[in-house]
Order: structure tokens, then sequence, then C-alpha cells
């Protein structure tokens, strides 16, 4: 949709389209559906494309069944799949929420998957096990808005475990100055820069 009517005003830059979609109006929004193709992805010259995994959703099969066929059409052309696997639905319980999260990135990764971007859950630590228990790059995900030295804190620990990059949103959208937060991140992500050393040269709060 936006990317037919925005492409030459962006420019040339790496475009992941997202394959599947819901609606916050559906009786189950976290039932996710696909909506475009790998062949209308390449038409649209696209960098790769994603797919997303609610595991622990009652659809999780459907969502499986709809990453595993991008993924075996995507290899064919040549384009990388990005998974968004989260542990979210009616299965997932909080004592079990980082067991779960490791489950979802190694699933992406056992049906096709090139990447997986996945929810930050229990600390540093736990994360760490996420990273190790799968054998593709691991990125994180942004999730609720927070403070921001709290998700800076978060990029650098994602980092400092062996997390290959970040996938923030409403945190960078809702910033008081989200061209300063984007490159705080990206001095953390790309140029192994300290919390504070980012908040301080880029003046961000």
């Amino acid at each position: 949709g936006p990317w037919k009517q925005c492409r030459e005003d962006i420019g040339d830059i790496a475009y992941v389209l997202n394959l599947t979609a819901s609606t916050k109006y559906s009786s189950n929004p976290q039932e996710k559906v696909q909506i475009y193709s790998v062949e209308q992805a390449v038409a649209l010259g696209v960098s790769g494309v994603a797919v997303h995994l609610n595991v622990g959703s009652v659809h999780i099969h459907d969502e499986l069944k709809i990453l595993g066929r991008v993924c075996a059409e995507a290899y064919i052309v040549g384009l990388p799949v990005m998974a968004i696997a989260y542990p979210r639905g009616e299965q997932i319980r909080e004592d079990g929420l980082v067991q779960a999260t490791c489950y979802a990135a190694r699933l992406a990764a056992e049906a096709g998957a090139d990447i997986v971007k996945t929810k930050y859950v229990g600390g540093k630590d736990a994360f760490a096990e996420v990273v190790a228990g799968t054998p593709i790059p691991v990125i994180m995900a942004g999730g609720a808005q927070v403070d921001t030295r709290t998700i800076l804190q978060n990029v650098y620990d994602c980092m400092a475990v062996g997390g290959k990059g970040v996938a923030i949103g409403r945190n960078a959208f809702h910033h008081d100055n989200t061209t300063a937060f984007v490159q705080a991140v990206k001095g953390i992500v790309h140029e192994g820069k300290t919390v504070e050393r980012v908040m301080e040269e880029y003046r961000v709060k």
C-alpha cells in the first residue's frame, strides 16, 4: 500500500515488506493472514519480506503454514525472509514468557526464516538465552513505549549478548526528538557507543 505511493519520495533505501496483517476490529486481532505475495514483493523491488508468527495463538498452525510457504517461495527468488515471532496468544503464561520467546525464535529459524525479530523479555540474561538458542540473526523488537534511557539500555544489552540489531517503532515515532533518538540508537548498534555517551552526544532525554 503506502510503499507504492511514497517509494519515489523515500529514495533508494532497503525496505522489508510485511506480507501478513490483521485488524484490531477483528474478533481475534492476533490472527494474522497473508495479504501480499512474494511475487508482488519482487515486483515492488523490496529488499526482503516479513511474516508474523504468534506462538501461543490458536491460529499458530495457519501462521506457520504461511511462514513455511513464503520461505520456500522467497528462497527460489533469492529474497530474504524475516519472521516476526512473538510469544503471544491464549497459550502463553507470564511465568513462561522467556521459554516461549526462545521457542518462537527457534521455530522461525527451523521454518526457514533468515532473520527473526522477537520481543525483549526478561532482561539481558534472558535475551542472551534467546540469541544462543537461535541459529539465525536475532533482532529486538522495540515493544511498548518506555522512557528513553530504558529503551536505549535494552538496545545496548541486546547488542552486548549477540543480537544483530533492533526494530523500533513507537519508541522512535513518539519520541520528542525522533531524529536524535534514531541517531542515538545508530550510535549503539553500529558504533558500539554506551548509553551514557549517546544520550549526552545526541542530547536525548
